[in-house]
């Protein structure tokens, strides 16, 4: 049962793929005014909490800035 549990664990833990520092937030933060492409990074950054808390809304408000500016990336 223990090995199982421990093996579960370890699938449900997710390690950062890209690593963002908080200062490549903080600049991204400081271009936000400007840059949809930093404002673009700020909501993966808050969708995946990766140099930041991990925070949904956050994320769909950075999302819906892009939007309205009419830069939808598609992936």
């Amino acid at each position: 049962m223990l090995p199982r549990l421990i093996v579960f664990l370890l699938a449900c833990y997710q390690i950062p793929v890209s690593g963002r520092s908080p200062e490549q937030v903080a600049e991204w933060l400081e271009e936000s005014s400007w840059s949809v492409d930093a404002q673009y990074s700020l909501g993966i950054a808050y969708m995946e909490g990766d140099g930041v808390l991990f925070d949904k809304p956050e994320a769909f408000k950075w999302f819906k800035k892009v939007a309205e500016k009419g830069n939808a990336k598609e992936y």
